[in-house]
């Protein structure tokens, strides 16, 4: 059970670090904080006072782990869609520097 519990703080530390990565792309909002939360205070209490879920914590820590695989699913789809969102607009800059260096240079001189 400790195991368990200690993998599911892992993972909920990884979901963090995860969000705190995407907001260089995008902004994150307060809702994608609250699961991976609940995931660590889950993980948090299986471990440091187990008989809160006595009754039964290997389902408790089960059903936690499930939750973070689908959080960890959703913000994975979701983050790559805005890093190629990010990208493309940066390359869409990048293009528009070049266009413009272009027709800088392709003026012509006045004498």
């Amino acid at each position: 059970m400790f195991v368990l519990a200690g993998m599911l703080i892992l993972g909920a530390l990884n979901l963090f670090f995860n969000l705190a990565a995407a907001t260089r792309f995008s902004s994150i909002g307060c809702l994608w904080w609250v699961l991976p939360v609940a995931i660590f205070l889950v993980g948090i209490t299986a471990l440091v006072k187990p008989s809160t879920i006595a009754s039964a914590p290997l389902f408790i820590i089960g059903w936690g782990m499930m939750a973070y695989g689908m959080v960890d699913l959703v913000n994975t789809i979701k983050i790559h869609r805005c890093r190629k969102a990010f990208e493309k607009a940066q390359q869409g800059n990048d293009e528009a520097d070049v266009v413009t260096i272009e027709e800088i240079t392709d003026e012509p001189e006045e004498k």
